[in-house]
């Protein structure tokens, strides 16, 4: 997945597609951290076999909606019994995102509701919240100040490549030093430029403080009202 910027891969056994894998699946890995090593765990044990796949013919906007409707990071093309390959969420912005340049600001898509946690608290805390709740990527902050974004890709990235004791570490530690933000007055096509340039899924929305946050299914939403 790193390697190939890749959120979401799909799993053969022998010649036949049986499902997908995706960065969420790692949502069980860092739940089972402290009673199994990662790598005991294997692509069967967290591959989803709930398939939403469409056909090579099928209308992109239905691709869209299931991203949208089902949260998804992608969406197989199957032809028969043939996998043809996979459309996700950066594929649709980069194939249509220029569709929305002056139409929408970036207040018109955000999300208000955002999910935060402190840089000082234990990466163990980060991964709780992830694992067990709604937002999927928490803003980290430095008392009111906005210090990065971390998902489950960061959580994966230091456990499965670095090999790190995440109980011993803090959020500041696996931070991307990097800040990107967005002010809810540009246009929505700067936050989904960042989001294809940076690989990430959502962009914290500051204007002086912390205001939202804009991610790739909001964006994908906005698209597929206007196509």
């Amino acid at each position: 997945m790193f390697s190939n910027r890749r959120l979401i891969l799909p799993v053969f056994s022998e010649s036949c597609f049986v499902g997908t894998i995706s960065i969420s699946s790692y949502a069980k890995v860092l739940r089972e951290i402290g009673t199994r090593k990662p790598e005991s765990i294997h692509v069967s044990e967290i591959i989803d076999k709930k398939l939403s796949t469409v056909s090579p013919n099928a209308n992109v906007l239905d691709v869209m909606d299931r991203i949208c409707e089902k949260g998804v990071y992608g969406v197989p093309v199957i032809s028969g019994h043939e996998f043809i390959g996979m459309i996700t969420r950066e594929d649709v912005l980069k194939k249509f995102l220029h569709l929305i340049n002056g139409k929408f600001k970036v207040t018109d898509v955000m999300s208000y509701y955002v999910g935060t946690i402190s840089v000082h608290d234990a990466v163990e805390d980060a991964i709780q919240k992830i694992v067990t709740g709604d937002e999927k990527r928490l803003v980290a902050l430095d008392y009111q100040k906005v210090e990065g974004v971390i998902c489950i890709k960061d959580l994966a990235n230091v456990l499965l490549a670095e090999k790190a004791d995440l109980s011993r570490m803090s959020v500041k530690d696996i931070l991307v030093p990097n800040i990107v933000t967005v002010s809810k007055h540009d246009d929505a096509t700067k936050a989904g430029e960042i989001m294809l340039d940076w690989w990430v899924g959502g962009v914290p929305v500051v204007d002086g403080e912390l205001e939202g946050i804009v991610k790739d299914k909001d964006i994908i939403q906005r698209l597929r009202f206007i196509m």
